[in-house]
């Protein structure tokens, strides 16, 4: 309603506000199944996106068809809101990370006022200094995303028992009793498993396709 406005820029402003909303529907509708985190727990107006549960039903789709593949990881480190959230939590790491860097710009800067050091000079030092803690900056915000999405694969719920504990050896684990996990195109379990007994190593009894449940064969899965 600014009426300096010209008929284009108001136009252009809300196109923009639409796209805004358009995000927010997708980011507000998906935040549970797809558990986005630093969502919105509540928005108003995203009727005005246009966006219907159909269009959020295919856009879900579309995002667990890419599930733990590189494209998703990579669309995922782009996401503005993502490296926001990252770098709220691990604050510490970051400001760790980039103190050396302040540090040295700092005393950059007191070698051009005392006039040590050239314009040109401390123009290029202080940029290469920058240019150095992005990409360190980009590279903690990439291994820190995978240990989230590592966390997040790991089991939240009880494990279900599917065989009777008094029935199996001592220091064995029913491969039925651990949680099944998929993580880049490839199947793991994931369990609290019992100590051996010899405190190094720990038993995991996986049943073949032709036995029960209940009549499986022990496996050495390594030290503990």
């Amino acid at each position: 309603n600014n009426p300096n406005l010209t008929a284009a820029q108001k136009a252009q402003r809300l196109h923009l506000l639409e796209e805004v909303e358009i995000r927010l529907a997708y980011r507000y509708g998906l935040k549970d199944r797809l558990q986005l985190p630093g969502q919105p727990s509540q928005v108003r107006f995203t009727a005005l996106g246009d966006v219907t549960q159909a269009m959020l039903d295919a856009a879900y789709d579309k995002i667990v068809a890419l599930d733990n593949s590189p494209e998703e990881f990579q669309a995922l480190l782009s996401r503005e809101f993502w490296q926001d959230y990252v770098t709220q939590k691990y604050r510490a790491r970051f400001e760790s990370q980039g103190r050396p860097y302040q540090e040295a710009l700092a005393a950059l800067h007191e070698r051009f006022s005392d006039g040590s050091l050239t314009a040109s000079a401390y123009d290029a030092q202080a940029k290469d200094l920058q240019a150095r803690l992005v990409i360190e900056d980009a590279a903690l915000i990439d291994a820190l995303t995978r240990q989230e999405i590592a966390e997040r694969l790991l089991p939240r719920e009880p494990l279900q028992t599917l065989t009777d504990p008094a029935e199996r050896p001592a220091f064995a684990l029913a491969l039925s009793e651990a949680q099944a996990i998929g993580f880049n195109g490839k199947q793991y379990f994931t369990t609290s498993m019992p100590d051996a007994g010899d405190g190094q190593h720990y038993l995991l009894r996986v049943q073949s396709p032709e036995q029960s449940v209940r009549s499986g064969q022990q496996w050495d899965c390594g030290q503990a």
